[in-house]
Order: C-alpha cells, then structure tokens, then sequence
C-alpha cells in the first residue's frame, strides 16, 4: 500500500485511495492490476526479442510477496541498497514532499521500512536475489556489474557502460547523472558532512538494525 500523506492534494488520484474506497483488499486489486502489467511486459519484451523484462520502482519492494506470486515463483529479485544515512542526506536535497515523509523521523522509518522489506525477501529467497551496493556500482562498475550479473545468469559487456563513456542511448536517467556526466562515487559518504549531530541522534536508532545486517556503520 503507498503511504497517503497529510494535506496531500492529490490523494482522491492515488490508486490505492480509490481502491480503498471501492472497498477491494489490496491482494485483489494489486493481483488484479499486477496481471496487467505483467502482461504488457511480456508483450513489450517479446517485441524487441527479449527473453526477459525487469521493472526498476523503489515501491517494488513493498508489494514483493505479491510480484513473487504473480511471477510464480520466477521473479528474480536484485536489492540495489545504499547506506541509509546517505539516502536520508539525498531525500532531503531531492525536494519530493509530495511523495516522500517531509520531517526527518518521518525518513528515516521511510527509509527502514523499504529495506526491511527487502532484507525480509532476500531471507525468503535467497536463491532468487541478488544484493547490488550502490558503493560497489559507483566505485568500480564493471567488477559491480560482472558480479551482479552472474547472480542473474547473464555475462558482463563493456557496452553496458557506454554511457559512462559519452556513448548516446536511449534512456531514462536520474536527472543529476547530467550534471556528473559520468558515474561518480562523490556521494559516497555525504552524510558525514550533510547531517547534522542532531539529525543523527534522531535517525540512527531507528535505522540501526537494518544498518547492522547491511554491515553499515554510523561512525
């Protein structure tokens, strides 16, 4: 279910406002879309000759059981994590109150819940997911992606970092990856200097737990 915000002024357009509303149990009216997409996917897939699609959302994770049954079991899952003192210092400088809790605990439970739900997936199973650091991708991307992808069955090619290169594809990207012009592992550590001590009192205990199986320190 997508978190509904306070004062939010679009919330009579949220899908799940609207299903709520029609009083559907979120297993059927996710199932229900879920078929859907799924099968708009496959079709898209099998135009371009793929034999395989993948969806990148960061709310996957939280409807994760429900893709899994959807995909029967198929679904291979690839938990791209981050240090999550770090993702709390770039939600703030993101400025997406409308979708993202707007005070500072608010974020960092935001934060703990998706990576809980991940964390739980990769228990359940393990043999079908697959954990990318955004630290390995950004500090050394072709060994990061060689070792991604032998967890999905597939082999590395350099052209798939062409556009590190200045290679033109075709392309949706993080709108900052314009102002780097390449991959950069700058943000590597920006909460040290981002968060004050304050904020850190504040949030660390709360993410203290999914920190610790992450192997993330907080010093």
């Amino acid at each position: 279910m997508l978190r509904q915000f306070p004062d939010d002024p679009l919330a009579f357009a949220r899908l799940p406002a609207t299903m709520t509303a029609l009083e559907l149990p979120d297993d059927v009216w996710l199932d229900a879309f879920g078929r859907a997409f799924v099968t708009c996917y496959e079709l898209a897939a099998a135009a371009k000759g793929k034999a395989r699609w993948a969806d990148k959302n960061p709310e996957n994770v939280l409807n994760i059981r429900h893709w899994d049954r959807l995909l029967c079991g198929q679904m291979i899952f690839v938990f791209v994590v981050r240090h999550p003192l770090d993702t709390l210092a770039s939600m703030a400088e993101a400025r997406m109150d409308r979708a993202l809790p707007v005070d500072t605990e608010g974020r960092a439970r935001h934060i703990a819940s998706y990576l809980r739900a991940g964390l739980d997936q990769v228990a359940r199973a393990p043999r079908r997911s697959v954990i990318a650091r955004f630290e390995a991708l950004v500090s050394d991307p072709a060994a990061a992606l060689t070792h991604l992808l032998a967890g999905l069955g597939e082999a590395f090619e350099p052209a798939m970092l062409g556009a590190v290169e200045g290679q033109q594809q075709d392309r949706i990207e993080d709108p900052k990856f314009s102002r780097f012009g390449a991959i950069s592992n700058a943000n590597i550590g920006r909460w040290r200097g981002d968060l004050a001590l304050e904020t850190l009192a504040e949030t660390v205990p709360i993410l203290q737990n999914v920190m610790d199986e992450l192997a993330y320190k907080a010093d």
